[in-house]
């Protein structure tokens, strides 16, 4: 699992979550940032990653978002 800040000091979270997918790396991302535009989401989602959430957030809603991107990756293995 991979939890990704957009706004990274010096590589933003996009272009690991290109390189991530470049390389084949099927690990579930999990995107957290501030960016909050619908354009954003959509670069986000393009970039690779699996879910994408808007700060401010609960920690409770990390945990379940992390916990659904695990039982999906579980699930695309074992059917």
């Amino acid at each position: 699992m991979v939890v990704l800040d957009w706004m990274l000091p010096q590589l933003d979270g996009i272009t690991i979550c290109k390189h991530l997918r470049k390389e084949a790396n099927d690990t579930p991302i999990l995107m957290l940032t501030a960016r909050d535009l619908e354009a954003h989401k959509i670069t986000g989602f393009a970039a690779g990653a699996n879910d994408y959430m808007i700060k401010p957030f609960s920690m409770r809603g990390v945990e379940s978002r992390l916990l659904m991107l695990a039982l999906h990756k579980y699930m695309s293995t074992v059917l």
